[in-house]
């Protein structure tokens, strides 16, 4: 949080000045001392090996690098590993390099030649064993030249790379390196006892060094038009005009790398890496002395690779950021960074406070303090306590502060705000806050402006209020305050961005114009720039014509090891990060102000399995519509929040969203398709290429026109000798169904004689006898008229094969009526018909529930000892189906069977298989065939005894219209 400054504006070209300062591109070059951040890279992370040799990009954005253990191919987020075990020539790889072609060629430490393409290694036989290859290069017709070691011999390799295409060249040279490939002519160095020049195939010296190479494993780089060569404690350069500049470097190097801007030389007596300027060999910066430095580079986002014999590879987003050291151990959090008398402070959860001095923090003096005007308040006053006893509430500069009277002053830490005495800076009074403060800043001549948990708040001579401009805050969470030259306040939300507050007037400035995140942690003003810290990087922000703050810069912090910046603090061209990784300085400069676009990569595509090539219009057949298409959005400097965003044109015109890998898309229809796709780094900068893969899958067979014709010619045929057929056999079908119709009727009346089966009326009768024996006159008369208008309803019933269901369900109550007066209630029993069935044109089968209910009574119900039985009868409405349950509390089919076996009865129930052959044929009779016509369930209690039985018929209905 920085304090506020009166900066005035000058003019248009004074403040292109300014911008130029902010941004150090003016004086700054690569001024650092330090070891920059890094990210490590190792085996336990997924590379090969820790010995590795070299690193290149390849034109597709992947880095790749050989290893004393293979070669691996690295997307940001996951290493592809290559060795002998599927397709190297061998593990200890030395040199990497990419053809014209897209192949990258391997040179390994035994003289073999290998190249990967497709996500597949190959090694290639033609090679002359003895003669160990020092250099590759490919010319335009993907001609493999090779330098080989101390032999004086290049040679050529033409595809398909067989040992009959390998063409061999003599030199006078003890050693050749190819260089580069030009016009059909060969550049190479040559190495001898002499000193080394380059030339050309011919014998035509380009340009020669006058020294002697007193090391014959010194290697040279052609970059950018140049030849640099290194030597002793030399390095020759040589440029195209053949002018040759010649200058000391240290350490006897033995690798050089052009970056640019600086050389990158490897020492061989020193370790790390040395950065000189590349005309007078000045030395600018000696890095990562603890590791031994095998190669450099400087990938297309401007990112360096440090690779290292033994520790792995060290990837350096920006040599801009260093992590600060401490002197002392034991030094708890730095989480609040101070700038006070040109000096950079920070201080500790413990109040310790530091100072930047000598490239390092360390405890800064009592004088270094009371010069620089920052309080470090006390719990009580220290003068009256044992040094080592004090207790320190906060450190604070003057914007933190306000004065209460001339000796004392007012401040706050996250839970209370406190009045302090200015003279041992020691508190008088606490004041528990309402809400848990997050950033204070003075604001008035005595009152403290807090961000809180739940928006804004003033302290003001003991009291807190709620300010009218902090409405629109309200419940919102305030990360960090400050107050711009004009008095604009400026508050840092999570989630909504930033507020700019002046009056009652809040202008939001937030991702939708210019600010890289919505969840913003910290925020700073500094010569007429707000610096923002949010979840994803840094934003620069300025006011433009209207008044109105927009974003002109914004940049990942890519450099640090994570974006929980906890506080931010801009000081000329160094920009304060504390995070709770530690304390870090950012050094802006031209290079980081221009966002480089990441690349977008197809691994694979493929259809039902089988590779095809992306770059390809295809057709497909039906069956072959399951698509998979694997991409990589390659961006490292924050891999994790690489995006790639992607549509399939005819199948879904929205686009989708997803961090990489396989985007599936299964049994697609037959259609016309493209597939079009771009990658979105976390800066949120879009890929300049958007990948367009296009695809029709064909349609099957019968859908074709040919098909459908042949077809409908067919089908017309076949119809009409179908018609003839069906108009022939009319007759037949006629007489069947009436033969149909007799065999129901037949089956009906054997139904009846089942149903009311002598037993019954037998029964009936004797019970009306013995109620008038007994002079039950009344009784006998309702069983009697009861018993009537049974007979009758079967009767009448009898004669039509299908009845409107409450017809069905009087008769069944009569009969159930009769039953129970017969049994002398020894059961109850319930008919219930659902709401949805309208039962009078709704037509049922009759009589065919009847043999179910009998078997439930005299099988289930009237077996029972001490309870009462109990009978339910549903109708329910299923389809085409009345779906009818009987369902008794009776003793149960095994205890019924038990029962009729002791009694060695022989009689044959035949009412259940009467009931199935009459639901069959009425089946045949509606047309309609349901999924059970019968199933029978035995009830079972909690401690597993019988419980009864339900009975589930499905009766087939006919409606009336």
């Amino acid at each position: 949080m920085c304090s506020r400054l009166n900066v005035s504006i000058g003019s248009f070209s004074g403040f292109l000045l300014q911008l130029m300062l902010a941004f150090g591109i003016l004086n700054h070059q690569y001024a650092y001392s330090q070891d920059p951040y890094f990210r490590s890279y190792d085996s336990t992370n997924g590379l090969a090996g820790n010995e590795v040799y070299e690193v290149i990009q390849d034109k597709k954005g992947y880095i790749w690098f050989c290893t004393n253990r293979g070669v691996s191919r690295f997307d940001g987020k996951n290493f592809v590993n290559f060795s002998n075990s599927n397709g190297l020539a061998e593990n200890s790889i030395l040199g990497l390099y990419e053809g014209k072609d897209g192949k990258i060629w391997c040179r390994g430490v035994s003289g073999t030649i290998s190249y990967v393409e497709n996500n597949e290694a190959h090694d290639i036989e033609a090679r002359i064993p003895t003669y160990y290859a020092n250099s590759l290069v490919t010319d335009d017709r993907n001609n493999l030249w090779v330098g080989s070691q101390s032999s004086g011999v290049y040679y050529k390799i033409s595809p398909p790379y067989k040992k009959e295409n390998l063409t061999t060249f003599t030199q006078e040279s003890v050693r050749l390196q190819i260089l580069r490939i030009g016009d059909d002519i060969i550049f190479s160095r040559s190495t001898s006892p002499e000193g080394v020049m380059i030339q050309d195939t011919s014998g035509k010296s380009l340009a020669e060094s006058q020294f002697i190479n007193q090391n014959p494993n010194l290697r040279a780089k052609y970059q950018d038009g140049i030849y640099r060569i290194v030597s002793d404690d030399s390095l020759i350069t040589i440029s195209s005009s053949r002018k040759v500049n010649k200058f000391h470097v240290p350490g006897k190097p033995h690798n050089v790398y052009y970056d640019g801007h600086l050389i990158w030389t490897l020492p061989s007596e020193m370790t790390g890496a040395v950065a000189v300027e590349p005309n007078n060999g000045v030395l600018k910066s000696w890095i990562f002395r603890d590791v031994n430095v095998s190669a450099v580079y400087k990938d297309r986002e401007g990112a360096f690779w440090f690779c290292t014999l033994g520790s792995g590879v060290r990837y350096v987003p920006s040599l801009n950021a260093v992590k600060c050291n401490v002197s002392e151990e034991r030094i708890p959090r730095l989480d609040k960074i101070h700038h006070a008398s040109d000096k950079t402070f920070v201080s500790s959860i413990n109040q310790d406070i530091l100072v930047y001095t000598k490239q390092q923090f360390s405890r800064a003096s009592d004088s270094e303090i009371e010069e620089s005007e920052l309080r470090r308040i006390f719990l009580s006053d220290p003068q009256k306590k044992n040094q080592d006893d004090l207790t320190y509430l906060g450190v604070f500069g003057k914007e933190d502060i306000v004065l209460h009277e001339v000796s004392s002053f007012h401040a706050c830490n996250p839970l209370n705000c406190f009045l302090v005495d200015a003279s041992t800076n020691a508190v008088i009074q606490y004041y528990a806050a309402p809400s848990r403060i997050n950033a204070a800043i003075a604001i008035g001549k005595d009152s403290l402006l807090l961000g809180c948990n739940d928006g804004l708040s003033i302290f003001s001579d003991g009291n807190f209020s709620n300010p009218t401009f902090g409405k629109s805050l309200s419940g919102r969470r305030i990360n960090d305050l400050t107050i711009d030259d004009e008095g604009y306040i400026l508050a840092a939300t999570s989630g909504q961005g930033i507020a700019a507050i002046q009056g009652t007037e809040v202008n939001w400035i937030n991702a939708g114009n210019g600010l890289l995140s919505n969840q913003c942690e910290s925020i700073c003003f500094y010569e007429q720039l707000i610096y923002v810290g949010t979840n994803k990087g840094l934003s620069v922000l300025r006011k433009n014509a209207n008044g109105k703050y927009h974003n002109i810069f914004h940049s990942a912090i890519f450099s640090l090891p994570n974006t929980a910046i906890s506080d931010i603090e801009v000081s000329g061209e160094n920009i304060w990060f504390a995070t709770d990784r530690g304390i870090f300085k950012y050094t802006l400069s031209d290079q980081d102000v221009t966002s480089v676009p990441p690349l977008i990569s197809v691994n694979e595509f493929s259809v039902n399995g089988h590779l095809k090539d992306h770059l390809t219009d295809h057709e497909f057949s039906h069956s072959e519509n399951n698509i998979v298409i694997n991409l990589a959005s390659l961006s490292y400097l924050m891999p994790e929040q690489n995006r790639i965003r992607y549509k399939l044109s005819g199948a879904n015109d929205q686009w989708e969203s997803t961090d990489g890998g396989d985007i599936r898309f299964a049994a697609l229809s037959p259609g016309e398709y493209e597939f079009s796709a771009i990658a979105e780094n976390a800066s949120g900068v879009q890929s300049n290429e958007t990948i367009v893969i296009k695809f029709n899958i064909g349609k099957p067979l019968w859908l074709t026109w040919w098909f459908i014709t042949f077809s409908a010619a067919f089908f017309v045929a076949l119809f009409s000798v179908l018609i003839f057929f069906r108009l022939r056999k009319s007759n037949q079908l006629a007489l069947e169904k009436e033969t149909l119709k007799t065999k129901a009727a037949k089956m009906e009346m054997r139904a009846l004689r089942s149903q009311m089966n002598p037993h019954f009326i037998f029964n009936s009768i004797n019970s009306i006898q013995h109620y008038i024996l007994n002079h039950d006159r009344l009784l006998a008369h309702k069983m009697l008229s009861s018993f009537a208008k049974l007979m009758r309803n079967v009767l009448e019933n009898s004669a039509s094969e299908f009845i409107p269901l409450n017809k069905e369900v009087e008769t069944l109550n009569l009969y159930l009526k009769l039953e129970a007066e017969r049994y002398e209630s020894k059961f109850n029993y319930k008919i219930g018909v659902a709401e949805d069935i309208d039962g009078i044109t709704t037509l049922v089968p009759p009589m065919i529930i009847q043999p179910l209910v009998e078997n439930a009574i005299i099988h289930g119900i009237i077996q029972l000892k001490e309870n009462t039985g109990e009978l339910d009868v549903n109708f329910k409405l299923s389809g085409e189906f009345i779906h009818c349950i009987i369902q008794d509390n009776g003793i149960g089919r095994t205890r019924s069977a038990e029962i009729k076996k002791s009694k060695s009865t022989h009689h044959q129930s035949h009412g259940i298989n009467i009931t199935m052959e009459r639901l069959h044929l009425c089946y045949k009779i509606t047309g309609h065939v349901p999924e059970f016509d019968m199933r029978i369930t035995d009830l079972i209690n909690h401690n597993a005894t019988p419980a009864g039985t339900k009975v589930e018929i499905m009766l087939p209905i006919l409606r009336i219209t």
